[in-house]
Parts: structure tokens; sequence; C-alpha cells
């Protein structure tokens, strides 16, 4: 029998941001996304605008998610 070896796995940003998105949908007092203002940027950078941005920086995904919450929502609630 073989020693395990350690291996290394790579997600795709598109990936990353379907997780985001699906997840950040089901949480109660979500209406939708945001669409953010692109500028220059939104040319060179696919998904941009669509209300959520992800990088990878060290190992971490730093994820933004800009929404719209549904009326008479509590904000620090949704945030939870």
């Amino acid at each position: 029998m073989t020693e395990p070896v350690d291996g290394k796995t790579t997600v795709s940003p598109e990936v990353l941001t379907t997780i985001a998105r699906l997840s950040a949908l089901e949480v109660q007092g979500v209406s939708r996304f945001a669409e953010v203002a692109g500028g220059v940027n939104r040319l060179f950078k696919r998904g941009v605008g669509d209300g959520v941005r992800i990088e990878a920086k060290d190992n971490i995904a730093l994820v933004d998610l800009h929404l719209i919450l549904k009326q008479d929502v509590n904000i620090r609630e949704v945030s939870r």
C-alpha cells in the first residue's frame, strides 16, 4: 500500500462566486444583489457589477457582497 500524498485543490473564482451568491440568497431578508458601478475596471474584469467580488490572497478568499435587502428587515440581524 502506498503512502498518502498531500495534494493541492484549486477552486476557480467562478465556483466561489456561485457558492457566495447561492448562500447569500438563502439568508432571510436578502432580496437580490445590487449592481456595482464598474467604471474602467468593468471593461477588464469578468463578473464585476453582479454584486459579488472575490479576491484570493494568501490562500484566503476575500468576498464582498453588495446586497439589496427586503423592506423592514433588521440589517444587523441579516448580517449575522
